[in-house]
């Protein structure tokens, strides 16, 4: 019995040893990404007629905070192991506000549509190093044009972007705008470092985007956008009540 016992115990250790290792599961929440776009972005139905502008003909218009003119949320939070090298996690998006204005006439604006939703997906991949790796995404977006500075707008067709190998860290970039775990208009969360509810005890991140994001339509043009930054003595912005006023202002009526 006293051998018996033994074997049991040696089989048992050898079992734990020869267990395969459970790679960590880390959190990136749910949030949005502010972003100002950058030289190279243009639509190419406007260099033809009636425009005729020439190439590289849109820059960002500002909505806020910061130097916004462009906000994506991702949707919802996603699970990867980023001290596993290739993880990844695909995660639902939506382009909530875009706002460019022709760098050769005022009177020329595109805007998201006010109406139509604008999704897309993301897929985050880690690089193992346990902060950061690389994104792909694409959007469907709705537009609409206007040719009198935007005191009327028409719809234009919905338009794919797509972006491939973009960087990303979680580590704080650009504008910071901050929240309780939940809040989707954050891009900071209040939290200590554990997920609470469904995720407790799993390391929570925020997520952030490196340098530029080009955003590509073989045919119809280029969005390039980098993480906005504050106003001038402006640290950190509330969220929820500069949403408010960023939702009035990028949707307006009519």
């Amino acid at each position: 019995m006293k051998r018996l016992a033994q074997h049991l115990g040696f089989l048992a250790i050898a079992c734990v040893v020869a267990a395969p290792s459970v790679a960590r599961a880390d959190v990136i929440l749910m949030g949005s990404d502010y972003f100002e776009t950058v030289p190279s972005t243009f639509f190419l139905p406007l260099t033809q007629p009636p425009f005729n502008l020439p190439s590289g003909n849109l820059a960002g218009m500002t909505i806020g905070p910061g130097s916004t003119d462009t906000i994506v949320r991702r949707q919802s939070d996603c699970m990867i192991s980023m001290i596993s090298p290739g993880d990844s996690c695909t995660i639902p998006i939506e382009m909530v506000a875009l706002s460019l204005v022709s760098v050769h006439t005022p009177l020329v604006v595109l805007r998201e549509s006010p109406t139509l939703q604008s999704f897309g997906q993301m897929t985050i991949i880690s690089d193992g190093g346990g902060s950061g790796g690389t994104f792909n995404s694409f959007f469907d977006i709705f537009f609409e044009l206007s040719i009198d500075g935007g005191m009327n707008f028409m719809p234009g067709p919905p338009i794919q972007l797509q972006s491939t190998g973009s960087a990303w860290t979680t580590q704080p970039q650009g504008i910071i705008v901050p929240g309780l775990v939940g809040d989707g208009d954050a891009n900071l969360h209040v939290n200590p470092g554990v997920c609470p509810g469904l995720y407790l005890g799993m390391p929570c991140f925020d997520f952030f985007v490196v340098g530029n994001v080009t955003e590509v339509h073989p045919f119809l043009g280029q969005h390039t956008a980098r993480s906005a930054v504050p106003e001038p003595g402006t640290l950190a912005l509330c969220g929820g009540a500069f949403w408010l006023l960023a939702r009035r202002r990028v949707r307006p009526q009519g």
